[in-house]
């Protein structure tokens, strides 16, 4: 599963749907006021409005699935607090604070003191 990062994207996406849905509407209702009021006015508003909610409405699906993912792998992660975590050349990291330097005879982490739980060799 890969993780969806909506930061990086979520305010041009929040931007394009403004324009979309705003602004592009308010320019054709001014250009109704000076030009004739045409069905084909009417018709690239409502188009606008509807492009504008359909981005609106990808963004939600997009930070929904997020949301998803983020509790999904809380809760991986929280289940594996108190372990060490093998990362090779006989050292392990303490999952709880990130500690690199922990060996495979400990059975506490020298920074947090946390007794690790299981030993993951």
């Amino acid at each position: 599963m890969k993780k969806i990062n909506s930061i990086g994207f979520g305010p041009r996406i929040v931007k394009w749907g403004l324009v979309f849905s705003i602004l592009i509407p308010l320019l054709l209702c001014l250009a109704m006021l000076f030009f004739s009021e045409t069905a084909s006015f009417r018709l690239l508003i409502w188009g606008s409005f509807g492009v504008g909610f359909l981005i609106f409405l990808a963004l939600s699906v997009i930070l929904a699935i997020e949301l998803h993912q983020d509790k999904r792998l809380g809760r991986y992660y929280s289940k594996r607090r108190n372990m060490k975590l093998p990362i090779g050349q006989s050292f392990y990291e303490c999952q709880s604070c990130g500690n690199r330097l922990v060996k495979a005879e400990d059975s506490y982490c020298k920074v947090c003191n946390v007794r690790f739980l299981k030993d993951h060799s």
